[in-house]
């Protein structure tokens, strides 16, 4: 075999295993879509989540409807941001624009960092249900922090399969989906910024 034909055949063969192992990646190593242990580093990042979560295993550190379900975890976040919360809200009080604003959260159209998210939809009797996170940063992307009952708990999940799921239940109906983000987040971005680019502080 001439030389120009094994060079032929090595990158013939190198690149046959570059392409391989891309295809292969994502077998081998699937991106990770949710975690049922909130890394310490987003603690760190997002003290009112920690706050939050510390709450949730207060009042019994699993999903209990009515009690420590996801509205009560979102309440306990609003809480941690230092606005106050009149009364136990529903996920029909979070999506009043007039309820979050008195708690010190405003309507938005896109989504960052610390928002909270809130959809009602029907089920299979018609009946209305509802579901709600917090939007956290990790590992470069975004995630929803929430208390789910098929979960038992809560659970940080990535936020397209988030909206995924809340696409298929509202039946992509924007009028039943709302984003909220604190009226002092500029200021809390800042801090949050300075802590996710210094971890030693």
């Amino acid at each position: 075999m001439s030389r120009r034909v094994k060079a032929v055949a090595l990158t013939t063969g190198f690149i046959g295993a570059s392409v391989g192992a891309v295809l292969l990646y994502p077998v081998l190593f699937p991106k990770v879509l949710l975690v049922k242990k909130i890394p310490a580093e987003v603690f760190r990042r997002q003290p009112e989540i920690q706050v939050a979560y510390r709450q949730f295993q207060s009042k019994g550190n699993e999903y209990i409807w009515g009690t420590n379900d996801c509205s009560i975890l979102v309440m306990d976040y609003i809480l941690a941001t230092g606005n106050p919360v009149p009364f136990r809200p529903t996920t029909e009080t979070l999506m009043s624009e007039k309820f979050m604003r008195e708690v010190g959260f405003n309507p938005e159209e896109n989504i960052k960092t610390g928002d909270i998210l809130v959809y009602r939809y029907k089920n299979r009797d018609n009946e209305w249900r509802g579901h709600t996170g917090v939007v956290v940063w990790h590992d470069n992307r975004h995630w929803v922090v929430h208390n789910a009952a098929s979960h038992k708990g809560v659970v940080m999940e990535d936020l397209k399969q988030f909206q995924q799921l809340t696409a298929r239940l509202t039946k992509s109906n924007t009028n039943q989906q709302r984003i909220f983000r604190r009226n002092d987040w500029n200021s809390w971005y800042a801090e949050f910024v300075s802590r996710r680019d210094n971890p030693a502080n």
